[in-house]
């Protein structure tokens, strides 16, 4: 809904095996440069500006343990945070981790690099944007709230500023 100004929820779906196709290729030497990372997929040229900037993962858990770095624990900061981070790494770029847990707003984390280019594309700048919630130098991850950053990131800047032209056999 957000890329298409609330008039279309059709623009992403669920990657083939919510992203598992990304590894399974990255092993395979004879598929070289076909990436589908992440769990989210653009099936709409729409959607692509998003997914050629950011693997976009989703998880639900009952608790994220969100705060388990703080005291020295991993939690499920693997799941959540480090795998998502290798894989985008790996396909050049940012994470997009929109994360919820149960009875709370859904969380989007995303490391620097992907804070600057959403902050790049804010749709009020003079408001100063959406709201750092928590951040963790170390782990190179800021957290934001899901719904401020669709309600602050305006897609179309983010097209004009970062689109580039689709290379033959790449996923978007």
């Amino acid at each position: 809904m957000w890329v298409s100004h609330f008039k279309r929820q059709d623009i992403f779906w669920r990657s083939a095996m919510s992203g598992g196709r990304a590894t399974l290729l990255s092993r395979n030497k004879r598929q070289k440069g076909f990436v589908q990372p992440g769990d989210i997929t653009a099936v709409d040229p729409l959607g692509h500006i998003v997914t050629q900037l950011f693997c976009v993962e989703a998880k639900f858990y009952k608790d994220l343990f969100m705060f388990s770095p703080v005291w020295g624990d991993k939690g499920y900061m693997d799941l959540i945070w480090h795998k998502p981070l290798a894989e985008a790494r790996a396909a050049n770029r940012e994470p997009m981790v929109v994360a919820k847990q149960n009875m709370k707003p859904a969380l989007m984390l995303t490391t620097e690099a992907g804070s600057v280019i959403l902050g790049s594309a804010l749709r009020h700048p003079e408001d100063g944007g959406f709201s750092l919630r928590c951040r963790f130098p170390s782990l190179d991850m800021y957290i934001y709230q899901f719904a401020d950053m669709l309600t602050d990131v305006e897609v179309d800047i983010l097209r004009e500023k970062y689109a580039r032209p689709q290379v033959e056999g790449e996923a978007v």
